[in-house]
């Protein structure tokens, strides 16, 4: 079974400080804590190790869990936790387990009020992601992998493009321009508030 964590926990906790996520990893998530509660609804890791690690902040020996699992439409995963007393920072990464797809997956979601909005969301490093009503389609591996929601993962597409987009909107941009990226972004309030309901595609070739 999936180790009991607490919520006052501050080093397992939500409100522990910090994540750090690997290039090497598939996934991350914003907590630690939130990884490992989300992927523990699919399904409960049949062995947790625990072995001695290091701390990816300061360096100093810190905890090491790992467990593997398997998600409907994900395949199998490995999921490592690492914890440190000294400093009290937190990572977690979701690695990828087993061997390529036979064939990729394509996942369509109708989203239609709080519910859908509060889905968890299981993002592969190799995974695009479109969204009609915005008239985006990001690359693939754009973002990188994420264990988060539907309204979690528009909120980085949307930080993602408000970063890359700044030069665009910025001072050397004309009115018409900025004009056209405001009234763009603003479609993001509509979809956070649900103003309509929209599509929202995932598609992992692997």
């Amino acid at each position: 079974e999936v180790p009991e964590i607490s919520p006052d926990d501050p080093y397992h906790g939500p409100n522990s400080r910090g994540i750090v996520a690997p290039g090497s990893s598939v996934a991350r998530g914003d907590s630690a804590f939130a990884v490992e509660r989300a992927l523990g609804k699919y399904t409960s890791p049949e062995e947790v190790m625990t072995f001695p690690g290091t701390c990816h902040a300061c360096g100093e020996d810190a905890e090491t869990r790992m467990f593997v699992t398997k998600i409907p439409f994900f395949g199998e995963v490995i999921v490592m936790s690492n914890s440190c007393d000294k400093c009290g920072c937190k990572s977690s990464e979701v690695k990828p387990g087993g061997g390529v797809s036979e064939k990729g997956h394509k996942i369509r979601l109708n989203v239609t009020d709080e519910i859908d909005m509060n889905r968890d969301v299981i993002k592969s490093d190799s995974s695009s992601v479109a969204i009609p009503a915005l008239d985006l389609t990001t690359s693939l591996g754009a973002m990188g992998g994420l264990v988060t929601t539907v309204e979690g993962l528009l909120k980085e597409i949307e930080k993602t493009m408000k970063s890359t987009g700044r030069f665009q909107i910025g001072d050397s941009a004309s009115d018409d321009d900025k004009e056209k990226w405001n009234e763009w972004f603003g479609k993001f309030t509509d979809l956070f508030s649900l103003k309509e309901p929209f599509v929202i595609e995932l598609d992992d070739p692997l």
